[in-house]
């Protein structure tokens, strides 16, 4: 697995995962929902986690929260290994569908839950999370009755109850339509930004999450096959004119005598250049000039999704 996260030892990081893996089965008949991942989650990031369904996204985020048993492996909750209450009431989760009671009022809702938990005076904490996300408004008006959009606020609302310091979701923005989507996306940057609470947040829908998320995970078939940082992402994402020769130490120095200095040396064989972006020809006939053996040449851009099909091969 490639990881361009891991590589400041000093870094401290609210959850971790080593070699965590779920096996369904027994002996030959077994099979692995989930095997080795080794996930980093910095403090203060929104972490993508996203592959396509049944790639053991929501597996990894049941195991992390408590909800299911590795096979093997160790989570780490703040430097703490997983099973310990106190690291678990650190976690809001909403996994898969919102536990709510049809029957009952945004309101009671959050107060049955406040009562579980010993929240003490929770009146006020409860009117203040529902301001937040959105649901202050809706007096009595049972939960049965709620647009989609509605259950999943009230299930982030039920979530942030124990005033946790990080935030698990899984598909929160499924099935909603997009105005759905924009309200869970602005709630979800406000609680980063303005309560600091780090979110690991799950979808298959890869454009909307590359609005929101700091950090991506991609998953496939149970495997964490790379963690990457939005920044990195959109430099590997940027249209750029791709060069590939077999002489870039070359080539570079007659890229700069062009005036560009806006390139990057990929591999032993590619240059991607990020401006001049309309003078593809013009840098081509100077690189011949300049007896460079130029094997080809072309403006190229990758998107998230497309990004994501290349390296799982899917």
């Amino acid at each position: 697995m490639k990881s361009d996260i891991i590589s400041n030892k000093n870094i401290e990081y609210v959850i971790e995962t080593n070699n965590l893996t779920k096996k369904f089965g027994k002996n030959f008949k077994s099979s692995y929902a989930v095997k080795g991942v080794n996930m980093h989650i910095k403090k203060g990031a929104i972490y993508g986690l996203i592959g396509k369904n049944g790639a053991g996204k929501t597996t990894i985020m049941r195991m992390i929260c408590g909800l299911a048993r590795p096979t093997e492996g160790e989570i780490q909750i703040f430097g703490e290994n997983a099973g310990e209450n106190m690291t678990y009431r650190r976690l809001g989760t909403l996994i898969e569908n919102p536990g709510v009671f049809p029957g009952m009022s945004a309101y009671d809702n959050m107060k049955c839950k406040a009562i579980c938990l010993g929240i003490s005076g929770y009146k006020e904490k409860i009117n203040e999370i529902l301001k937040l996300v959105g649901l202050e408004s809706v007096g009595k008006k049972h939960a049965k009755k709620f647009s989609l959009g509605m259950k999943q606020r009230l299930g982030i609302g039920l979530a942030l109850l124990g005033s946790p310091d990080v935030l698990i979701l899984d598909e929160p923005i499924n099935g909603l339509d997009p105005q759905g989507i924009l309200e869970i996306r602005e709630l979800l940057i406000k609680l980063n930004r303005e309560k600091n609470i780090t979110i690991l947040i799950s979808s298959h829908i890869l454009e909307e999450l590359s609005k929101l998320v700091t950090h991506y995970g991609i998953v496939k078939d149970g495997e964490l096959i790379e963690e990457i940082s939005s920044e990195k992402l959109r430099e590997k994402c940027l249209e750029r004119i791709e060069v590939k020769t077999d002489n870039p130490d070359k080539a570079s120095t007659v890229i700069e005598k062009m005036g560009i200095s806006n390139y990057k040396v990929v591999d032993k064989n590619t240059i991607h250049i990020y401006e001049k972006l309309n003078e593809l020809k013009e840098i081509n006939k100077i690189l011949i000039k300049n007896d460079i053996d130029v094997d080809s040449i072309s403006l190229n851009s990758e998107g998230l999704e497309d990004y994501f099909i290349d390296i799982t091969g899917r």
